[in-house]
């Protein structure tokens, strides 16, 4: 499935918890959302080297096709009745349900909303997290540089360069941290991440395809 489960169907965040996949048991999967994606992923790095007790995350997204053109009906959320390039729209994210599957130990402990944008694609999370220790902006960036070469290459990256999200369209991560961004306040930190909601999304559906495949011994 290339969007988050409603059911108890299993999920998988590839570079988060693939290894977890069993192709004779995992049937049916979910690849979660493009925000789970970046969120997960972006999570992993500082929830495996500070340890995270909880936080909140807000996703800046570009509009989906769940919006309207124009002012129109919405069944579910009545700010989304309105027209997606007029305005920016506070609204829902699921990411927390997935999050509660891909970290059990957070289940509950982080909460997500969203931000709706009039732009066509390229979007942004904001995480603020408490640790279980201090740490300094140099050190939470020191231990995304090091994933982004090891463990999660390819999947994560590092922005050094003062952008804009027009930049990051076609990229094909999941999460791109913005160094520059990178904030901490005692135990608190707060993390910016960009993400290419459609190409870096479909680029990590490929590369589960490809881990099911091999892993199956299909390929």
């Amino acid at each position: 499935m290339s969007s988050p489960a409603k059911d108890n169907t299993k999920t998988f965040v590839y570079g988060v918890n693939n290894h977890a996949f069993d192709p004779k048991k995992d049937k049916i999967i979910s690849n979660s959302s493009c925000t789970t994606n970046c969120l997960s992923t972006t999570l992993k790095v500082i929830h495996d080297n500070f340890n995270v007790l909880n936080g909140f995350m807000t996703t800046v997204h570009a509009v989906t096709d769940s919006q309207n053109l124009l002012d129109n009906s919405h069944k579910k959320e009545v700010r989304l009745r309105r027209s997606s390039f007029l305005s920016m729209i506070p609204s829902a994210t699921g990411s927390a349900n997935d999050i509660n599957k891909l970290f059990p130990e957070l289940s509950g402990k982080i909460n997500c909303q969203a931000i709706r944008i009039p732009l066509p694609t390229v979007s942004m999370i904001i995480l603020t997290v408490n640790l279980k220790k201090s740490a300094t902006a140099e050190e939470i960036n020191d231990s995304y540089k090091k994933a982004s070469n090891k463990n999660l290459k390819n999947i994560l990256a590092v922005s050094h360069d003062e952008l804009v999200s027009k930049d990051f369209t076609g990229s094909p991560y999941s999460s791109i941290i913005d160094l520059h961004l990178t904030k901490t306040q005692g135990n608190m930190a707060n993390i910016y991440s960009w993400y290419d909601n459609e190409w870096g999304y479909t680029s990590r559906l490929v590369d589960m395809v490809e881990y099911i495949g091999k892993k199956a011994g299909i390929i």
